[in-house]
Order: structure tokens, then sequence, then C-alpha cells
């Protein structure tokens, strides 16, 4: 029984360290009101890439709210300094996705939130290409003037 306290709060102790280290990427994505982003049962999405996860989420799972021209999007994933490579990618319907590098270093530190930024490029199938680091030949930098549009910070 004292083994297995002394383990149990080695563990607990190690994973309080741990935690305690890691920072949240938390970011926004909008689009014109106009823009549909959900139909006949079907929701644009949104996912986070790095070199190691991809997490894929509906945009209607999202928190939202509007302002006065947009909506806005509201998600938070956990930064691991592992990875060297992150994207949002959102997948409109019926369109293209729409890539959102960012820049951040390994030991990103905390920031207040960016600019708006409009995607980096679109292509078909950016969730695989990200993850398979491949550059299709319908990469395009040529961006739609109602792609969304992204603003990030680092806590």
């Amino acid at each position: 029984m004292k083994n297995f306290l002394l383990i149990f709060s080695f563990l607990t102790f190690a994973s309080i360290a741990f935690a305690a280290g890691e920072k949240i990427l938390s970011i926004e994505i909008r689009c014109s009101k106009t823009n549909e982003y959900k139909s006949n049962g079907r929701y644009a999405g949104i996912n986070y890439a790095t070199d190691y996860t991809i997490i894929g989420t509906p945009l209607s799972f999202l928190v939202q709210k509007e302002d006065d021209k947009f909506r806005i999007f509201h998600q938070s994933y956990n930064l691991y300094p592992r990875d060297h490579r992150r994207a949002i990618i959102v997948t409109p319907l019926d369109s293209l996705d729409e890539v959102f590098l960012l820049p951040m270093s390994i030991d990103s530190k905390t920031s207040d939130w960016s600019s708006w930024q409009r995607p980096s490029y679109v292509e078909t199938n950016a969730v695989s290409n990200f993850r398979f680091n491949y550059k299709p030949s319908d990469r395009s930098t040529n961006i739609p003037l109602n792609s969304f549009e992204l603003r990030y910070k680092v806590e």
C-alpha cells in the first residue's frame, strides 16, 4: 500500500508539473453573415492540424457570436512543443479547403489576438495534404473574396 501511495503521489505531481507548462491556442474564424456554413444537413468544418494530430469539428459545434457584419466561431486547442507545423483548415461547403498556416515557434510565448488574416492558400483535400506534407497541383494563393478569416492568440 505504501508503494502504491508513493507511485500515485509521483504521478499526480508529474501531471501537475507538465500541465503547468502547457499553453492554449485560442482561435476565432469569421465569415460574412451571408456565407452559408450549413446546407441540407451538411456543415462546414474546421480542423486543427499539426505534425502528429488532426482534430476536426463541424462549425455548428463551436461557440459562435455575431457582430454587425460577421458570424464568429471560437475554439481552443492545446499547444504541444513536439509540433513544428500547425495549421487551421476550414472546409467550407462546396468550395476548396482554406488553409491558415500558423507561424508559431516551438516555444510559443503568450500573445494577444493577432490581426485578422485571410487563408495562406486553398486546395482540395487539405487535411490529408497537410498531414503528409504533400503539395497538390491545385494549391492556389488566389483566395476567394468570400473566404473565412482567422485570428489567434496563445494563452
